[in-house]
């Protein structure tokens, strides 16, 4: 993932790339736009993953980095191999819908709801599981 590179446009690598910016979150206006804040730490993240299906808590602070958050997501004990599977791939679908709110929001001046992000990302969900389920059988 690019975001585990460090390769994504927030605010916060653009302004190590010397651009003039403002670097808040433009969503909450509290801090530095990053990657963790935008995917994890930001008030409208924080209420998208409380009301997610599998209730991730993030840490109150910025314990974490994407990378590390991932990680520990990826090897946490999980039921069974499938449950594995869906969760850490539900975590991609949440990250990308939550990465396109924030652009809706920045470029477009669309301002989402976490359960809007939460609606989109189950269904493209449960979208992705059914093609791979039908074309199993």
């Amino acid at each position: 993932m690019r975001c585990c590179a460090g390769g994504v446009g927030v605010c916060e690598a653009l302004v190590n790339r010397q651009m003039t910016i403002e670097g808040k979150c433009w969503r909450c206006g509290s801090v530095m736009e990053s990657v963790e804040h935008v995917l994890m730490y930001c008030l409208f993240a924080r209420v998208a993953w409380l009301g997610f299906v599998f209730s991730f808590v993030i840490p109150p602070t910025d314990f974490l980095t994407f990378h590390q958050w991932i990680d520990k997501l990826a090897t946490n004990v999980y039921p069974s191999k499938a449950i594995q599977r869906k969760a850490v791939s539900f975590v991609a679908f949440m990250c990308w819908y939550l990465w396109k709110a924030r652009n809706d929001f920045y470029f477009d001046n669309v301002n989402s709801s976490p359960s809007n992000v939460i609606r989109c990302a189950d269904r493209a969900w449960h979208d992705y599981f059914n093609a791979i389920e039908s074309n199993a059988s």
